[in-house]
């Protein structure tokens, strides 16, 4: 995804949502009597690995096939599949604009049949076909984004925002290449993050007693950093928040 896309489809996010917002909302006399608010989300959907990685369970390419030689980086998608991701956020809003959550999220990583490194002086294979393994990511993340509409005036709600994921890369399974004599073991490597957020919720539920509210989401993050044995990912994910007065 270029700078310029994003750019672009943030532009026409908030574009549809100031021209949706010119239509009154029947539920705003429910949203204006707090100004503080929490929330409750939930999220999943599709992952896409991004960016590049520099090994495999905690050591370098170079380091696996013995080489004394700078290790390449590999494209992230060239090692693992496309796959999805689930979560849950807890956050508050204050200032009618910002708001702040944490949350955990889990990334399925299943890694390809077979991947190709150069290296100055060989071409490396690794099979995982040849062995069990399977690759699990669990992350704890912090977010700040900012809503340019009041959620406790408006019905279509974009936000761009920030944060930091960090969590444990686990990979699990035992086995050795034939070919190559590649090892395979069990362990964790404790991995980092960070990603720019954009999407929008859209009240679905209001109750007037309340003031609470329940909205179905669009929540998309782009991890434009990750650390070196992480594969960085774009979430494009669906789900619902559930606002309520603390």
């Amino acid at each position: 995804m270029t700078r310029e896309l994003r750019s672009t489809a943030i532009i026409t996010l908030l574009l549809a949502a100031a021209i949706l917002n010119l239509a009154p909302d029947t539920s705003a006399e429910i949203h204006r009597v707090a100004r503080k608010i929490n929330y409750l989300q939930i999220k999943g959907g599709f992952t896409l690995p991004i960016g590049t990685v520099s090994g495999y369970q905690g050591d370098s390419w170079s380091d696996i096939f013995g080489l004394d030689e700078t290790s390449p980086d590999i494209g992230a998608d060239s090692v693992y599949k496309n796959t999805w991701s689930a979560g849950f956020d807890y956050g508050f809003l204050r200032w009618d604009h910002a708001a702040f959550s944490f949350g955990f999220e889990y990334t399925h990583t299943p890694v390809r049949d077979s991947v190709v490194i150069e290296f100055d002086t060989l071409i490396g294979i690794v099979n995982f076909n040849t062995v069990d393994v399977k690759v699990n990511l669990y992350d704890i993340n912090i977010n700040a984004d900012y809503y340019p509409f009041s959620p406790f005036t408006s019905r279509f709600l974009p936000y761009v925002g920030a944060g930091l994921s960090g969590g444990l890369l686990v990979f699990s399974g035992k086995g050795k290449d034939p070919e190559t004599g590649v090892e395979f073991g069990s362990t964790g490597e404790v991995v980092l993050a960070a990603h720019a957020n954009v999407g929008i919720d859209v009240k679905i539920w209001g109750d007037r007693r309340t003031g609470s509210f329940i909205t179905v989401s669009r929540v998309n993050s782009y991890e434009f950093w990750a650390s070196d044995y992480r594969p960085a990912h774009a979430h494009f994910n669906l789900g619902f928040k559930y606002f309520l007065k603390p």
